[in-house]
């Protein structure tokens, strides 16, 4: 709402007046407390306890994360070294990279203590955090927002609690957009002077805090916390805090320090660890131990598919959530466990991900083969679904993480030519692995990657910054476009046994715009599939047959309805172009005229004016078409028509090009009526759409007219949103209409078949034709 809002001109000078008061404190006390007010919510810990979230008030967020933004670069200067959760880019997957080298580093042996503090943010000190912040000059552009957040306590809304709430008066809220740098400045002068006590390096990622040095000077760490956290009213967790030791074959911990651990109930880890939501080990048996025993049991990641094949969850809601949550949730894994040692987990992530679709659309076992799973794994773009697979995507993920995080301390000394990634390290072999199966399925991906693992680092040190930062990105489009290269090379060389199907079958799906119905959110009526519908969209981009076997085994070989001989048996899809069906009375026309309307009421929603088949343009022979469009400045003739690439009849042209059918149809559009437009001094631009989604440019370019004619009409919405609205309803309409004609045209062909049979035809040939 406040998106849509920030586009007029008069409310967004509304709204920055406002967040400028907010960030100033420049508003009375009984506002105050209406924007400082939080709901309170108890997220679930693993561990069984709870996590209060205060989920503040819309606008006094949006101020905070203004206010963060300006503060965050002379926020990083002054907490590093120590501190990766501020300012730090790839912060969480810089800590697990160098936690990883280091601790399996045989010559250094060095050990880690996952520090644990007891309800952090909640026990800091309020007065002394404002202080330490009033005494830092240069978090100055903070202080009035911070002073009017937290001067005075805020109060905490109870949720189904008849209005009741308590009073935060101490820490910083969980959920304040500046509670994380409030509280990093809190901890800094903590962590200096651990750090001048003991000769260890600290990672700290906000309130988790990870002390790395040899054994001995790590217990010195220690002492010194347990000393420094009761300065700042805060505590260690020893119950929940870790000691890592990967080297106890080759250099056993002193007797003094295990003590000290068991003193403190300190639990000592030696083969693996989980830091930061990824796994450390000692070798690739124990980081593969490790995510197996963190992800083998993941209840969140269960639940979360176990809800998607509920009967209550929609299958176009359950394929958006699956492309747009569940796969990429798992990338940060992929980016920081190296790709052998998570291997069998994506592999079982992909199953789950697979399983999930499959089961949403309702496929048969004998279609959920190869081909199939490609098309769902494969990009919108290249005519798939999105569900990329974990397996496939580690190797860029990695190695992107690792060019990422190339300037990590731990990392400086290989960015020197001269002082290469020491080829006996687990670092090297994962490098090397990772790019061999990188130019292995794309031989292109070398253009990106050095010229050998030993050069990792510094290849990336000397190269571009956008480069190193979107790697994984790069990699993972060339692999994609590769792919699908491959496939249409396949499909070229099997036209001579199919005749061209396979690839006007890759064309169609991979048109322009072909992919806009898997990604519209079915926000409003004329959005909206019903769960056969989208399955029947899904089985014609799947090259499926439209139904299952034991529907497609009751429709008889020849069409009763056009009377084509074997037409059904020929063409599976033949309902979607049988000429029974494009009558005035018939399901193909029933689908154009949704196309019509959807564009009509898209015109209508953006302020221009429309008639259908308007009368009395051309008085020769009286043809009219489907829309006469009129904007400020602008007129234009339009008239739609739905082509099938893939009936029998199209194959060789369509095979032949993306959106070639749609193409030839506008050019008879336009041979059609250009007389009639330029007559009328309007604009001609004919609707081609495809049954597989893909738009003749003539129907992107009238796309684009009425959404540069809506932007002027409706100064709240943008261009992309009335495109994207525009495009979506089109979409559904044309997804829609395929399914009417799919079903109808069954029902009539059963139907027939079953009086045949009631009126005991024989079935054969001259019946079937009659």
């Amino acid at each position: 709402m406040l998106s849509t809002l920030v586009e007029s001109a008069i409310c967004r000078g509304g709204i920055i007046a406002l967040l400028k008061d907010i960030i100033n404190g420049n508003l009375p006390e009984p506002a105050r407390q209406y924007l400082l007010a939080s709901r309170l919510v108890g997220l679930n810990k693993p561990d069984g306890g709870v996590r209060p979230i205060a989920i503040g008030e819309l606008f006094y967020r949006l101020a905070g994360i203004i206010a963060v933004r300006k503060i965050t670069a002379a926020a990083a200067a002054l907490l590093r070294p120590h501190q990766y959760g501020v300012g730090v880019s790839c912060g969480a997957e810089r800590i697990v990279h160098s936690l990883q080298h280091s601790l399996s580093d045989g010559k250094a042996k060095l050990a880690l203590l996952k520090v644990d503090i007891s309800n952090a943010f909640n026990s800091c000190d309020r007065a002394r955090m404002l202080q330490q912040l009033y005494a830092t000059p240069q978090l100055q552009a903070l202080y009035r927002m911070a002073d009017f957040g937290y001067s005075t306590p805020s109060q905490l809304l109870l949720q189904r609690c008849e209005g009741q709430s308590i009073l935060s008066s101490n820490g910083v809220r969980q959920g304040d957009p500046l509670s994380a740098v409030l509280f990093c400045l809190y901890m800094r002068q903590v962590y200096e002077q651990v750090a001048q006590q003991a000769d260890v390096t600290l990672y700290g990622f906000f309130d988790d805090l990870n002390v790395v040095g040899t054994p001995a000077e790590v217990m010195k760490a220690f002492a010194a916390l347990q000393t420094l956290l009761p300065s700042v009213s805060l505590q260690c967790n020893t119950a929940k805090s870790q000691f890592v030791y990967f080297h106890s074959d080759t250099a056993p911990l002193h007797r003094s320090v295990r003590e000290t651990l068991a003193q403190h109930d300190i639990s000592l880890h030696e083969q693996w660890v989980e830091v930061m939501g990824a796994v450390v080990g000692r070798d690739e048996t124990a980081i593969r131990a490790g995510v197996a025993a963190t992800l083998g049991d993941d209840s969140n990641s269960a639940a979360f598919f176990r809800r998607l094949l509920l009967e209550g969850m929609s299958v176009r809601c359950a394929m958006l959530l699956l492309r747009q949550c569940a796969v990429p949730q798992y990338n940060y894994l992929l980016r920081c466990v190296p790709p052998t040692c998570i291997a069998e987990q994506a592999d079982v992530f992909d199953a789950q991900v697979l399983h999930a679709a499959l089961n949403k659309l309702d496929l048969d076992p004998d279609e959920q083969g190869g081909e199939t799973v490609l098309l769902l794994q494969a990009r919108l773009r290249h005519g798939g679904f999105g569900l990329g697979s974990a397996r496939t995507t580690s190797p860029a993920a990695y190695l992107g993480s690792l060019a990422a995080v190339h300037s990590a301390p731990v990392f400086a000394a290989y960015c020197d030519d001269d002082t290469p990634l020491p080829p006996d390290s687990l670092l090297h072999g994962w490098i090397d692995s990772s790019m061999r199966q990188l130019t292995t399925a794309t031989p292109e991906a070398s253009e990106h990657l050095p010229p050998s693992p030993s050069s990792f680092f510094s290849h990336y040190a000397k190269a571009s910054p956008s480069l190193s930062s979107s790697l994984q990105s790069a990699l993972s489009v060339q692999a994609s476009s590769h792919s699908f290269e491959a496939s249409l090379s396949a499909a070229q060389a099997k036209k001579k046994q199919d005749g061209g199907v396979a690839l006007a079958h890759a064309r169609a799906i991979s048109a322009p715009r072909a992919w806009t119905w898997k990604t519209v959110i079915p926000s409003a009526p004329l959005l909206q599939l019903t769960d056969t519908q989208y399955r029947i969209a899904a089985r014609l981009n799947l090259r499926l047959r439209p139904l299952s076997s034991s529907g497609m085994s009751a429709l008889p070989a020849s069409c009763p309805a056009c009377g084509e001989k074997d037409a059904i048996a020929n063409d599976n899809w033949h309902f979607l172009s049988c000429k029974k069906a494009t009558g005035p009375a018939g399901e193909v026309t029933t689908r154009h005229n949704a196309v019509r309307d959807a564009l009509y009421h898209g015109v209508l929603t953006v302020g221009g004016q429309a008639v259908r088949e308007p009368a009395g343009l051309d008085l020769r022979d009286g043809r009219r078409p489907d829309l006469q469009i009129v904007f400020p400045g602008e007129h234009i003739l339009t008239d739609v028509v739905v082509t099938h690439p893939l009936a029998p009849s199209s194959i060789e042209r369509a095979a032949g090009g993306a959106t070639r059918i749609a193409k030839y149809a506008q050019e008879r559009k336009r041979t059609k009526y250009t007389k009639t437009a330029a007559h009328h001094e309007a604009r001609l631009l004919p609707f081609a759409v495809e049954t597989c989604g893909g738009l003749a440019p003539d129907a992107v370019t009238l796309l684009k007219a009425l959404s540069r004619a809506g932007e002027e009409h409706l100064g709240l919405w943008p261009r992309d949103v009335i495109v994207r609205q525009l495009l979506g309803s089109v979409a559904v309409a044309v997804q829609k209409g395929n399914a009417m004609a799919v079903l109808s045209g069954y029902s009539k062909a059963v139907t027939t078949v079953r009086v045949k049979v009631d009126d005991g035809s024989t079935g054969g040939e001259e019946e079937e034709e009659e």
